[in-house]
């Protein structure tokens, strides 16, 4: 036992290290067999966590849909329309909204609501001014009585109105070109609609952009929940597809119904539009 004590004494230092490295030797095989038993856990903890997030929108088919080629094709034709009417007590009032610059047939004129162009009590406009976006050149089309400039044309029955671009200039000669198409089939229940107006609430002095679905029919009218302000009547809405060039207008945005809950927007179907008797101006 004395001679033990005395040689553990004077080799002190190979003790304490042979006791480090079995010490050592212990762990690594603890850690290696940890390791051994769950490879996949700890691969998996390597990877980033990544969660890949789809655009959401009330158009099921709007991820596939390139809107701003689909805005900028119809952009030149959307134009702003002020009525000036003379009431009953005499006095002159203004009317705005917005219209669409269309080529049929070779006629030049602006599509837009009844509503834009007549008085409440159906008084013609003495006037009619037409504006491009993004340009103030106005042209004027003046009471249909005087034959001198234009003419206005509007429904019986339906909202819709017409003016006719008797002497336009080369800007609207450009803008209105023919070949933005009114839509051949009616659009179905869930389908895309974008909205294309000046609704007050928008750009002071350009066009504003709204976009939802068509949510029901009720008579000549789509219901849609794409937002319709006040200003976007005689617009645009265009049944988005999802290449641009195949768009089509589905009809006239006319004016929305404020709920409690949701507010829905009301479209004048454009194959009515093209139904009513006074709808000449594209076959003439």
């Amino acid at each position: 036992m004395y001679m033990n004590s005395t040689w553990i004494q004077n080799n002190w230092f190979k003790v304490t290290f042979l006791t480090l490295l079995f010490s050592l030797v212990i762990v690594l095989g603890v850690l290696t067999y940890k390791y051994q038993k769950s490879p996949v856990q700890n691969a998996a903890s390597a990877k980033p966590n990544i969660v890949y997030l789809q655009a959401t929108s009330t158009s099921s088919t709007s991820s596939a849909i390139d809107l701003p080629a689909m805005v900028q094709e119809w952009y030149p034709s959307v134009v702003r329309v002020e009525c000036y009417i003379r009431e009953a007590g005499g006095d002159m009032a203004l009317q705005s909204g917005s219209g669409f610059l269309t080529k049929q047939g070779g006629k030049i004129g602006v599509l837009t609501n009844k509503h834009v162009v007549v008085g409440e009590a159906g008084e013609s406009p003495k006037l009619c001014t037409v504006k491009l976006a993004n340009n103030e050149d106005s042209y004027i089309a003046e009471d249909p009585s005087s034959e001198t400039k234009g003419e206005v044309v509007v429904s019986d029955t339906l909202d819709w109105g017409y003016i006719r671009i008797t002497y336009p200039n080369a800007d609207f000669q450009k803008a209105a070109t023919d070949k933005r198409s009114f839509c051949k089939a009616k659009a179905s229940l869930g389908a895309g609609v974008v909205i294309m107006g000046y609704p007050s609430v928008g750009s002071e002095s350009d066009i504003t952009v709204t976009q939802g679905i068509i949510s029901g029919f009720e008579d000549e009218y789509y219901i849609t929940d794409a937002k319709i302000g006040h200003g976007n009547s005689g617009g645009i809405a265009i049944k988005a597809d999802k290449k641009s060039k195949s768009s089509c207008l589905v009809g006239i945005p006319s004016f929305a119904i404020i709920g409690e809950v949701v507010n829905l927007g009301r479209i004048l179907d454009i194959a009515s539009v093209q139904a009513d008797p006074l709808f000449k101006f594209s076959n003439e």
